[in-house]
């Protein structure tokens, strides 16, 4: 089996620089991976209509809450409407 170059790259670890991603939040504003640049930071991907997610997403709000400010957790969604779920 050939390996694709691509494909091939190095794996993060932990400790490494993330790399630079920028989006807007809830409110319009930029938020950066650098803007959490030295606290440990949870990055998730989420779609608000999967129940798994939500629950995910409750699990993780509960974690940040216990552990803030020293943990920041990033839910990134793709979605065009922003959707809220019940907490």
């Amino acid at each position: 089996m050939l390996a694709n170059p691509c494909i091939a790259a190095e794996l993060p670890v932990v400790g490494d620089t993330p790399p630079s991603i920028a989006l807007p939040n809830i409110n319009g504003s930029n938020v950066s991976l650098s803007d959490f640049y030295g606290k440990p930071v949870i990055l998730t991907f989420f779609a608000s209509w999967s129940k798994s997610c939500q629950e995910e997403l409750r699990a993780l709000q509960e974690l940040s809450s216990l552990y803030r400010p020293s943990l920041e957790v990033v839910a990134i969604s793709f979605e065009t409407d922003i959707k809220y779920f019940d907490r």
